[in-house]
């Protein structure tokens, strides 16, 4: 029997000594493999942005009251009396797991503990009687997973970030006593890390070849939003946020059983979905008010076309679904300072099983949050808690990149705290 790992290892040992050898192998195994599967999983699983919307389970469309309806919603910003500045932050603590079928492969991995902030930022002006602007930065998109380092079969998939920070210009309108309108125009960072192996087919992964890619880059897009008030009771809210096209630039280094093997500069395209969201605010009684959301994000069946500067061109199969949520959420006031806020979230999987791998966190996906606000004197304080979790299992069929069970479930802390001046 021939020994092809021996052959490998000898061959690893040439290259690392004769640096036009090592490219042309290089060069033969991007000719002759794909690169492993990028994919969504870049939709926040609780739905929420700010401590208000994420306490109402993400059901905030139809309210949007504060910083955070640059991302719910922009027409929401009419509703501000007072010029309004607000600083706040998220924080996810999120934790993941993976169980391979058993099997010769056979592999179990859990992530790492790690926390990602997510600040938000912003401040309203309202210029006459009808027009209010803002800017505002937040981030809408991302999320990831840090596993521990490991050269075991099925345990090689290290780590994944893909996010977007955005930075929101917009203006809103109050057309009508019942109509408010807005318009945004979003100015995006995007960041892209993916730690993996670079050959994979179906069951088989190459482990000993390892690919990493880093970069990062910047986009735009714009947004649109409206809310019309049915009644004294019923609030309808509308809004639409368009995919946004960055353009990533960054390095890419390829490790043969953990030794360097080359490194080249890559430059790509990252298209994040787009948005439709429709909500519904109802003050059910003095104290009382309840909101619903659903949010819909259209598929992109397309691939991640990876532009090196001395190897081949590669395209990394993406192939996101179309996915949506459904958000529902209530508010009770205490007195005229104090309210409490609860809401359930559900969101359905953007990446598709037969992309889905040990660094993408994505699956069916459940949030329970509640929070609590507080206004006294022109000042603003609001904190929310999130729990969310999810679980999905992919089977051995063929095509399936990584077939087994994924688990995620995990917590996020958020407060912010406002001024009106």
């Amino acid at each position: 029997m021939i020994d092809y790992f021996g052959m490998i290892f000898e061959t690893a040992n040439i290259i690392r000594r004769i640096s036009m050898k090592r490219f042309f192998v290089l060069l033969i195994l991007f000719l002759l493999v794909a690169a492993p599967a990028l994919a969504g999983g870049v939709t926040r699983v609780e739905g929420g942005i700010g401590p208000r919307g994420l306490a109402l389970g993400g059901a905030y469309t139809a309210v949007a009251d504060d910083v955070s309806a640059f991302y719910y919603n922009i027409a929401g910003l009419s509703q501000v009396e007072e010029n309004f500045v607000q600083l706040g932050s998220e924080i996810i603590f999120p934790r993941f797991s993976y169980e391979r079928p058993a099997g010769i492969f056979g592999a179990e991995s859990e992530s790492k503990f790690v926390n990602i902030p997510m600040p938000m930022a912003g401040v309203i002006a309202r210029l006459n009687d009808k027009l209010v602007f803002g800017l505002g930065s937040y981030m809408p998109f991302g999320l990831g997973v840090s596993n521990s380092e490991s050269w075991r079969p099925g345990k090689n998939f290290r780590k994944s970030l893909l996010g977007l920070g955005n930075f929101t210009a917009a203006l809103a309108w109050q057309a009508t006593d019942k109509l408010d309108l807005g318009l945004g125009l979003d100015f995006g960072y995007a960041q892209l890390i993916y730690k993996a192996p670079l050959h994979q087919i179906g069951e088989a992964v190459f482990n000993p070849a390892f690919l990493k890619n880093e970069g990062d880059g910047f986009g735009a897009s714009f947004r649109l939003g409206a809310r019309y008030r049915l009644n004294s009771k019923l609030t309808l809210g509308l809004s639409y946020s368009a995919p946004l096209k960055a353009t990533l630039k960054g390095k890419t280094a390829v490790q043969l059983w953990g030794r360097p093997l080359f490194e080249d500069e890559f430059k790509t395209h990252v298209q994040f979905p787009a948005r439709l969201s429709a909500g519904l605010a109802w003050q059910a009684g003095q104290r009382l008010k309840l909101v619903f959301d659903a949010d819909w994000y259209p598929g992109q069946p397309s691939g991640l076309r990876l532009d090196f500067k001395h190897l081949p061109t590669i395209v990394q199969k993406l192939d996101w679904q179309t996915n949506f949520s459904c958000h529902l959420g209530a508010e009770y006031r205490l007195n005229e300072s104090w309210k409490l806020r609860g809401g359930l979230a559900y969101l359905t999987a953007a990446v598709p099983e037969i992309t889905a791998n040990p660094v993408i966190p994505d699956g069916l996906g459940y949030g329970l949050t509640f929070g609590a606000g507080w206004e006294k004197n022109g000042w603003t304080a609001d904190a929310a808690l999130c729990y969310y979790l999810a679980d999905r299992r992919v089977e051995r069929f063929t095509g399936n990149l990584m077939p087994g069970r994924y688990q995620m479930d995990g917590l996020v802390v958020s407060a912010a705290v406002g001024r009106k001046f």
